[in-house]
């Protein structure tokens, strides 16, 4: 009979309602009994750290995150994996997007520190985004998050130019760029190979816990 030892769980869909709102009261209790059998808890989601750190107040240091789809990992408080974009593969990336006939297309460049955003992008979007970036601020040049890493770039778009875009990022980006697309319009630039599944591998390695002992609620 196979041991849980590892319960991830995505948030947007899955462990929040549709008020992004979850029963504090009665996760805590289920949380209390996973921790007396040591039973490990991951927040995995391709939302901003800062952003899902906020919905577990009460035991953000006790458990861990995979965020950014997989480029930051933590866990309790201990940074262990921090994937970012290289400075060259970051401008070829923005030159694409700049360039290329994406209608409607808008988009945030997503750090360590904070998410960003270019001055002049559509106000209402990013009001919207608020919701997912706890952290975001504008920016004028690429030159003034120099201090930080870009973990990944989350754009927006038309639907009919979804496809197209990341036909594009896959020609002209093979190797230092991937596109995923969660739907609505909405696409991931992540690096390749900086998903979820290989943070979750990452921690479970950790935790010496084989692939079968971890359950997911996705």
């Amino acid at each position: 009979m196979t041991t849980v030892k590892m319960v991830a769980v995505d948030m947007d869909g899955t462990f929040l309602d549709d008020k992004k709102q979850y029963n504090r009261a009665r996760f805590l209790a289920c949380y209390h009994q996973l921790s007396q059998r040591n039973i490990r808890f991951v927040v995995a989601s391709g939302n901003q750290y800062h952003q899902l750190r906020s919905f577990f107040p009460e035991i953000a240091s006790e458990i861990a995150f995979v965020a950014e789809n997989g480029a930051l990992i933590i866990d309790r408080d201990e940074e262990l994996f921090c994937g970012a974009f290289s400075r060259s593969d970051i401008d070829a990336v923005l030159d694409t997007l700049k360039n290329g006939h994406y209608p409607d297309l808008r988009y945030l460049l997503c750090g360590r520190n904070s998410a960003y955003y270019f001055e002049g992008m559509d106000e209402t979007w990013l009001v919207k985004m608020r919701h997912y970036c706890h952290r975001l601020k504008p920016i004028r040049t690429l030159d003034e998050v120099a201090d930080d890493r870009i973990l990944k770039f989350a754009l927006n778009l038309s639907d009919d130019y979804v496809e197209p875009l990341m036909a594009d990022i896959g020609r002209l980006h093979a190797g230092s760029a991937a596109a995923t697309s969660s739907g609505h319009g909405s696409v991931d630039l992540i690096v390749p190979g900086q998903h979820k599944a290989n943070g979750l591998n990452l921690l479970a390695q950790r935790w010496d816990i084989f692939p079968r002992s971890g359950a997911g609620l996705w």
